[in-house]
């Protein structure tokens, strides 16, 4: 018995074989990406046109993946599982280790074979971590640099969207929101220069930056902002998952930690979304998951309340699974889940139904 669980392939010898030729089977497993600065880069899981799905080429988080727009990701394995094999994990660890010669290895070998990879897991585990720090600490720096939104372009973008921010208010002065910030010049790599763009602190549960969420901007044409003009206008530095954007406080000016028992926390996807929440009913406590899929790893809200989720008029079938998971997900660390429906009348979402507010007050 010990023989044979001494001789068997696990998965921590999988992956770290992997990562020595993680380019040639990220594009085998999803041919349609090409590499773009380090990464392999696609639409999405089942290789649509785009480039929001990222798997990592170099570096500790080498074979690591991510769809920056559902939040979805992981490792090789499970990259080769959902790619190419419908989710039969058995299916996809075989065919990788066929595909790393793993299958055929002699009991001397594979003693060999796993220690090198242990040795290897534990420099890369150790190279991870110091890698993602870093990452933390440039998302926080970028965000130091941030200004007020009063005044400019974000403030403009905002009531672009019809966000009545004028319903924002602390003891009934005007308050703008603390976790967004504007920036004159971002660079975005997508055109190689800099543009105006409003940045969003992502936090967690105790107050500590976890990464920046950057939406870039420019004039609309019609004397307001929108957003640019962009393949992919909204991105993130720093690793977002479990964290959030603290919208707005509501009628408890409190952290998140303090928060009395009872109190409902409602989440939308987006800053835009849930700043639309807040403003229709000013005493709520909002937050943004950035993702679709991270609404599954938000905090909590406190004992007894129920994290609303802000829903939009969606019939994607993958939208709606994504969702689905979020929502399981929080359910299974026994949170009551309610998801809220956009405004009658045929609306997206509550946004959308603000901007119609809008135009027909105007």
């Amino acid at each position: 018995m010990g023989g044979a669980r001494e001789f068997a392939i696990d998965a921590d010898l999988v992956k770290a074989r992997a990562s020595d030729c993680v380019r040639e089977l990220a594009a085998e497993l999803l041919p349609n990406g090409r590499e773009v600065c380090g990464f392999w880069r696609t639409g999405s899981i089942a290789d649509d046109p785009g480039q929001s799905l990222a798997v990592t080429l170099t570096g500790a988080q080498r074979g690591m993946w991510c769809d920056h727009a559902t939040g979805e990701g992981g490792n090789i394995i499970q990259l080769a599982q959902q790619a190419a094999f419908r989710g039969d994990f058995s299916a996809a660890f075989a065919w990788l280790k066929s595909k790393l010669g793993l299958d055929d290895l002699d009991p001397a070998r594979l003693r060999k074979v796993r220690a090198e990879a242990s040795a290897q897991a534990e420099r890369s585990d150790r190279d991870a971590a110091a890698a993602a720090e870093q990452r933390r600490r440039n998302a926080h720096g970028l965000w130091l640099a941030g200004k007020p939104i009063a005044g400019t372009p974000v403030e403009a973008y905002l009531r672009t969207r019809g966000i009545p921010l004028e319903r924002l208010t602390v003891s009934g002065q005007a308050h703008l929101p603390g976790c967004l910030a504007f920036h004159p010049e971002l660079y975005c790599k997508e055109v190689n220069r800099k543009l105006p763009a409003m940045m969003a602190s992502v936090v967690d549960a105790a107050g500590r930056h976890l990464a920046t969420h950057r939406t870039w901007l420019a004039p609309d044409g019609r004397g307001g902002w929108g957003k640019a003009d962009l393949e992919d206008a909204k991105k993130a530095l720093g690793s977002f998952k479990g964290g959030f954007i603290p919208l707005w406080k509501g009628e408890h000016r409190r952290s998140m930690a303090e928060l009395p028992d009872g109190v409902d926390l409602w989440a939308s996807e987006g800053v835009e979304d849930g700043l639309s929440a807040a403003a229709a009913k000013p005493e709520l406590r909002v937050i943004a998951a950035v993702t679709l899929g991270n609404l599954g790893d938000v905090p909590p809200p406190p004992a007894g309340g129920r994290l609303m989720i802000i829903g939009q008029r969606d019939t994607n079938p993958k939208t709606l699974e994504h969702l689905e998971r979020a929502i399981a997900r929080q359910q299974e660390r026994g949170v009551e889940v309610w998801l809220t429906p956009p405004p009658a009348g045929g609306f997206k979402d509550v946004n959308e139904a603000l901007q119609a507010e809008r135009r027909a007050a105007a």
